[in-house]
């Protein structure tokens, strides 16, 4: 008999407005900015809701991203499912090159 893998990618939820965070004394270069963004009140309560969709319910394995946004999209189903975040670099975004 063959099991069959099902991979499901879920892009993070929604970020907090960039405007809203006050980087001028922030020192850190564009990319590890964009590494910490974090989820806004909204994408938050959607990451929630994702967690509990009945699509979900056979979910084994979690990976995630290093970046804040997508380990904080992820921790709902994780805690849910009572799971561990696997962080892989490979599925980092791409490094922005000429942005301070």
């Amino acid at each position: 008999m063959c099991s069959n893998t099902i991979v499901y990618l879920i892009r993070h939820s929604r970020k907090i407005n960039y405007n809203m965070v006050n980087h001028e004394n922030n020192e850190e270069n564009y990319q590890i900015k964009r590494e910490k963004t974090i989820l806004s009140v909204d994408g938050e309560e959607r990451a929630k809701i994702l967690s509990m969709q009945e699509e979900f319910k056979n979910v084994e394995v979690i990976y995630s991203s290093n970046h804040s946004r997508a380990i904080q999209t992820a921790k709902y189903l994780a805690e849910k499912r009572n799971l561990v975040i696997n962080i892989d670099s490979r599925f980092n975004e791409r490094k922005s090159r000429n942005k301070s």
